[in-house]
Parts: structure tokens; sequence; C-alpha cells
């Protein structure tokens, strides 16, 4: 895994990229394309029409520099 990580990171600082740590609650479109995949045990493709309500309100919000808060 350390190779594997100082392998991006090399790639990384050739192409001027960066790294930074994202809170799930900073990122929910990212986070709840994740449970998706989580929930069909498979990798998919979307599109944008056929994303699901959720996520094309917290896409916008997002977009909007509005924060998302989780409610449990």
């Amino acid at each position: 895994m350390r190779a594997l990580v100082s392998n991006i990171k090399s790639m990384a600082s050739i192409c001027n990229g960066s790294f930074t740590h994202v809170f799930r609650e900073a990122n929910s479109a990212a986070d709840h394309l994740a449970n998706l995949t989580i929930q069909r045990k498979a990798a998919f493709t979307m599109n944008v029409d056929s994303l699901d309500n959720h996520l094309k309100a917290t896409t916008f919000l997002e977009s909007m520099d509005v924060p998302y808060f989780r409610s449990r």
C-alpha cells in the first residue's frame, strides 16, 4: 500500500497536483455515490439524467458552496 501511495504522490507532483482530505459531510455527493456502489455490490455508470433527487440536490448545493448537514 505504501508503494502505491508513493507512486500516486510521485505522479501528482509531475502534474503539479495535490491531495487534501475532505470529510464525508463536505462531499455528500461522492459519499452518496459510494453508498450506491456498496448497495449494488458492483460498479455502475450513471449520467446526469439518471441521478436520483438526493444526488441532484446535493450536487446543486455543493456547486453553490452551500454546506450539507447530515441528519439521522
